[in-house]
């Protein structure tokens, strides 16, 4: 009886540790706007399961022409001119992967 208490508490610990690694956590607080999941579908560790957007924050997504892909780099500065005004923001993430001699920035 006491070999089976024993089995059944590490059982009990397996399960939880099971159901521990089912927990997912956001990197930033915010409203889930996009999610990109399917019932019974596996996603590896730090894959993109949808998008948060963080109030009052804005991100702006940029198509450049392929020319510019080796001159672009993640934290370089951009100048964004909207009506009259001009805002400096950083460029935060780079997509290399090239659609219609295109590809991808996001900037911050």
């Amino acid at each position: 009886l006491s070999d089976s208490a024993k089995m059944l508490e590490k059982n009990l610990q397996f399960a939880r540790r099971n159901l521990d690694n089912l927990l997912v956590k956001a990197p930033v607080s915010g409203y889930l706007s996009e999610l990109d999941v399917e019932i019974g579908e596996s996603k590896s560790s730090g894959a993109r399961l949808g998008q948060i957007d963080i109030p009052n924050e804005y991100k702006l997504v940029v198509r450049l022409d392929e020319f510019y892909l080796n001159q672009v780099q993640r934290d370089m500065a951009v100048m964004i001119e909207l009506d009259d005004d001009a805002i400096t923001a950083k460029v935060s993430k780079i997509d290399s992967h090239v659609q219609q001699s295109q590809f991808q920035i996001e900037v911050d």
